[in-house]
């Protein structure tokens, strides 16, 4: 992938999802924020968010994953399967 053109961006906040990890940066002036993922946590425990401001706060909603998979297999949906056992996962550990 490309690096990000980020010299000459007028926005000042650059919010980005896909990596299903939090993070902040600054690169040239411009605020690099992640939340994460609400509804495809991918090895959290609940929906990840952020709440923006003059600072950036990570947050974490937990929720009966268990019983939300079960729910979502007995959906109908096309690909209920697949999707259950993703967020199934079990949580991303630390270092």
């Amino acid at each position: 992938m490309p690096p990000l053109p980020l010299k000459g961006m007028w926005q000042q906040i650059l919010v980005c999802e896909y990596t299903h990890i939090q993070f902040y940066r600054q690169v040239d002036g411009i605020r690099i924020i992640n939340p994460r993922s609400v509804g495809l946590p991918s090895g959290a425990v609940g929906s990840c968010w952020a709440i923006l401001g003059p600072d950036v706060s990570f947050m974490e909603t937990h929720y009966d994953i268990q019983g939300t998979a079960k729910r979502i297999e007995g959906s109908g949906v096309p690909y209920a399967g697949e999707f259950a056992a993703h967020i199934r996962r079990p949580p991303i550990q630390g270092p």
